[in-house]
């Protein structure tokens, strides 16, 4: 029987929803009921989840998810350590019991925008895919410093050419002791990325060959890692630091007062 027939059959429908969240080149799969399903592109694994209801109003930016999972469950504690440092898309797809699972059919797609914790459950708030065409343009300010996110598509700062090979000596919850960053001055990758081949993570701070991350990575003592500098937005660390100034969008010589009325400038 086809999805549309049993989708609206009195007796023969039993609905279940799929998950896929796609991270990089990771993507985690889970399924509604208490068995796995395998489908050609790998299991849906089962979990006790919950999607609020969705409902289609005159506003499609408003159709955002809440996906609720139990507070134990380890994909969604991932996401309550701290901020979300790489984007993790969501399409959430509908079938029927005794469906193959190819056939299932995909009912939302967005990604996963903040997550927050309360009593026993971890629910992950998502923001719909139709949300990036209501961004609003011209948006940039005038600030002191840089406005770019470092090596975005606007700073294009050479970020495999800032690469560090190092690797992982000691792991103090979310404090790392590296070997292959001794010659590298403290605080040089402060505000940078430590990544692995599936993931990464946001770098707070860096003393000596200790970095601390904004939330643990999961790596194992041995590890090898990539270090990416951080930038602190000034037009020096941009020259000296990246030889990156022709992209630089600060604008420090900003004056204090308002020529016109010499009321003081907002500094943003």
């Amino acid at each position: 029987m086809s999805y549309s027939a049993t989708d609206t059959s009195v007796q023969d429908g039993k609905p279940l929803y799929l998950l896929e969240f796609t991270r990089g080149a990771s993507v985690t799969r889970f399924n509604s009921t208490a068995v796995d399903i395998a489908s050609p592109v790998g299991t849906y694994r089962a979990s006790h989840f919950s999607v609020t209801a969705r409902t289609q109003g005159k506003d499609i930016f408003k159709d955002n998810l809440k996906i609720t999972f139990a507070r134990a469950d380890n994909f969604a504690r991932g996401y309550i350590l701290g901020a979300i440092d790489q984007v993790t898309t969501v399409a959430l797809k509908r079938m029927h019991v005794g469906m193959p699972a190819g056939e299932a059919v995909i009912e939302w797609k967005g990604r996963i925008v903040t997550a927050e914790v309360k009593d026993e459950k971890i629910t992950l708030n998502c923001e719909s895919v139709y949300t990036s065409m209501r961004r609003l343009g011209l948006s940039t300010q005038f600030e002191l410093t840089c406005v770019h996110a470092i090596y975005s598509a606007g700073c294009r700062a050479n970020k495999p050419a800032m690469r560090v090979e190092a690797q992982v000596n000691v792991i103090s919850n979310v404090s790392y002791t590296m070997l292959g960053i001794s010659g590298y001055p403290s605080g040089w990758f402060n505000s940078g990325m430590m990544e692995t081949e599936t993931d990464r993570r946001f770098i707070v701070s860096h003393v000596g060959d200790v970095v601390t991350l904004s939330k643990p990575l999961n790596v194992a003592q041995g590890t090898s890692v990539a270090l990416y500098p951080g930038c602190n937005k000034t037009t020096a660390n941009c020259i000296d630091k990246f030889d990156n100034i022709d992209n630089y969008l600060g604008f420090p010589w900003m004056p204090d007062q308002d020529p016109f009325g010499g009321m003081p400038i907002a500094r943003l």
